[in-house]
Parts: structure tokens; sequence; C-alpha cells
């Protein structure tokens, strides 16, 4: 996790900034991308004076999860730049999940060698709709076909450290190389483990703040708005 502070990024800027890390993803709620920048996206609470979301916000945020779990595409990392910032609450916490799995049981990082969980985008994004209906425009057919479910190892080597480390999905729809029911429970033991207090980094944001964080090896949650 890479903090950076003191910035004043306008759209095109923080383009150009993404483009030389790599292929910036584009955002797949669309609405919410700048037209003009779509690989930067705005997420966050603010609404038009009707109502009208300006910004992606889920609700149900704070959970621990790693972005892209559900893509074809693991996504390296995430660029999260604050505009703006509530007076209270609304932090995000941190945590490796190298570290978790350097700290496991020997015994567990044996039952976890060779297991994959299959992953569903649309599994995730269908709940937000129904908790929320405004949250976002529903995908079309054609938007949900090209994003089908997707096989991930839980135990990822790291291309660039070469480290091991915990890649989870809080909603997997299967396992492979264990039971369901055992994978479920197993999964919850380990975002237990990964996310003890002591191992968490709890940022709060100032605007101007950019933080990086590297999606291979750790897990994030957004916190309530006081």
């Amino acid at each position: 996790v890479l903090l950076f502070r003191g910035h004043n990024f306008k759209p095109g800027d923080y383009a150009r900034l993404l483009h030389r890390f790599g292929r910036p993803k584009v955002e797949t709620r669309k609405q919410f991308n700048i037209h003009d920048f779509p690989v930067v996206s705005t997420v966050g609470n603010i609404e038009a004076e009707d109502g009208t979301p300006l910004a992606f916000f889920n609700r149900n945020g704070e959970a621990w999860h790693t972005d892209g779990t559900a893509a074809c595409h693991t996504n390296a990392a995430t660029f999260l730049y604050a505009v703006e910032a509530p007076k209270h609450g609304g932090d995000t916490m941190y945590c490796s999940t190298a570290h978790a799995y350097e700290t496991l049981p020997e015994m567990l990082k044996q039952k976890l060698d060779g297991v994959r969980m299959l992953c569903s985008f649309h599994t995730h994004n269908d709940k937000i709709i129904a908790r929320d209906p405004k949250s976002h425009a529903a995908l079309t057919l054609e938007e949900r076909a090209a994003l089908p479910d997707v096989w991930h190892d839980i135990v990822q080597v790291h291309p660039v450290t070469g480290r091991k480390s915990l890649y989870m999905n809080r909603q997997p729809i299967g396992f492979e190389g264990i039971e369901d029911e055992e994978g479920n429970a197993i999964l919850q033991q380990l975002y237990k483990h990964a996310t003890q207090p002591h191992l968490v980094y709890r940022h709060r944001w100032t605007p101007g703040d950019l933080i990086v964080w590297d999606n291979l090896s750790s897990l994030h949650s957004a916190t309530d708005i006081g």
C-alpha cells in the first residue's frame, strides 16, 4: 500500500498517470466513468439535486475484499484518489494477504494447495442492485455475457515478488479440490486470520490523498460514514 499526499489531479492528469503503470481497466459500471477519460471512474455518495447518483456507491462496501476477483484478468493494482472526504468516517482499511499466507499453519497451507474457487461478477453485482436499485444501471445482456464466471487459485504466486499470498472472494459459487461447504468455512477462517486488528492499516482520508495498492497481495474494506 503506497500513500501519496497533497495532489490536485484533473481527470486528464489522472488518466495519464494510470497509463504510465500499464493498461488501465475501464470500469464495468460505465455510467460513472469520466466521458473523455473512461479509465477514470467516480465512487462516493454524491447525488444530483433530483437524487440521481453521480458516483458509484456500494452501501455494503464495509466488507473485506480484493478488487477484480470475478474478472477474467486479475486487477494488478487499484489507484484511489480523494477529491472530497467526509468529516467523520469513510476510512479505508488494508491488510496483507501475503503475510496472512505465510503465517498459516503448515497443514492448512497443504490443504489449500491446488484449491480453486469459481467467482461470479453477477452474483456480487446483482445483489447490489437488489439492495439499492438506484446504485447503478443494470448491465445489458451483452455486457453480462462479456463477464463469464472465472476460476482462481486461492493461493497465488505474485508475478513480481514471487511471494505466495491468499486470493479470496467473499461469494464464490463453487470450489475445485474441496467440497463447497468446507471451502466456504475455510474462506471465513482465512478472512478472520488475515484481518486481525493488529495486522490492519486504517487510512483516514484527506482531499488530495492518492493510495495505490497491490490487489494480488492485499485485502481492503470501506468503513461507515459517521
